[in-house]
């Protein structure tokens, strides 16, 4: 409205879940589906280099950067968008993310998060040779993994090579304490996978309050009673708890359960705030909550 004459393009995730409501409802001159920048090279009338870094040094001050050295997971599990957005596991090139990281560097930035979904998946070929050159560029950062790492692949000496290279803050994919759950779900990890891999991290080093495990919270296939358990026993092996609230995405196996709460062709309703009090109550969320803040502070009467 404030400039009638400019040309809107809407991507990202929303029209890439969602496309046929951003077209119809965005208003946008352009909707741009995935990582397809090919229409958008078009309408501006000149072709992207996807390998420059991005436009970090827009930023008046930068107290981070993020990177990713893989797009996308080989893992399918039943309530994750990322095989929709990223349908196929690769690297990127690794000149391409060390000059990502140079850059960073040179304006001064030293934390950095990986935004990769599966950051572990071939480390023999992508992550552990990436972490070799790091040290010969003596690049030094604090690196940390808000995305989480699968448990699965975190061997003793994979821990340690990551906390040579500056890893400190670790978030592992937990979910729950169920094995019916994750049996059903894609079997990403498992309860002895997840106390083995945070035992490996403490044996190299990481304090308890750098390892974090994220619990999902208001899964269709889930219960309270699940979450409370899981919150206990990841306690009990050594990490902080963090819960992570389920999302109903349109197409994935878990998010179309979901059509008998809520309406999946309204994107408002893919809020992970919301739907977990749809489903639980907003009395047994915030008791959920309130016990993993309790469980972190190390409160015996949790």
């Amino acid at each position: 409205r404030h400039s009638p004459e400019a040309t809107v393009i809407l991507g990202g995730v929303y029209p890439s879940l969602c496309p046929e409501h951003a077209e119809s409802r965005s208003g946008a001159d352009l909707v741009v589906r995935g990582g397809d920048l090919a229409p958008l090279w078009k309408i501006l009338g000149f072709e992207g280099d996807p390998g420059e870094p991005p436009y970090w040094e827009g930023y008046e001050k930068l107290e981070y950067g993020v990177v990713k050295l893989t797009d996308g997971c080989r893992m399918r599990c039943t309530y994750c968008a990322s095989g929709r957005l990223s349908p196929r596991f690769r690297p990127r090139e690794r000149a391409e993310v060390l000059r990502e990281l140079r850059f960073l560097s040179e304006l001064g930035v030293r934390n950095v998060a990986f935004y990769d979904d599966a950051l572990l998946i071939e480390s023999d070929r992508i992550l552990l040779p990436f972490l070799d050159f790091l040290v010969r560029d003596r690049l030094e950062f604090t690196f940390h993994t808000p995305n989480a790492i699968h448990a699965r692949f975190l061997s003793p000496d994979l821990a340690r090579r990551l906390v040579e290279a500056g890893f400190r803050k670790f978030f592992l994919g937990f979910e729950t304490v169920s094995p019916r759950w994750h049996e059903r779900t894609g079997g990403k990890t498992s309860l002895e996978e997840f106390e083995t891999a945070v035992g490996n991290l403490r044996s190299a080093g990481v304090p308890r309050d750098d390892i974090t495990a994220y619990i999902m919270l208001g899964h269709p296939l889930s219960t309270p009673a699940e979450v409370e358990q899981s919150i206990r026993r990841a306690a009990e092996a050594g990490a902080r708890c963090m819960l992570a609230e389920f999302s109903p995405i349109p197409g994935t196996e878990d998010g179309e359960i979901c059509r008998r709460w809520v309406d999946l062709e309204e994107p408002l309703c893919h809020n992970k705030t919301a739907f977990p009090i749809f489903l639980w109550g907003e009395e047994t969320v915030n008791e959920l909550k309130e016990l993993s803040r309790a469980v972190n502070r190390g409160d015996g009467a949790a």
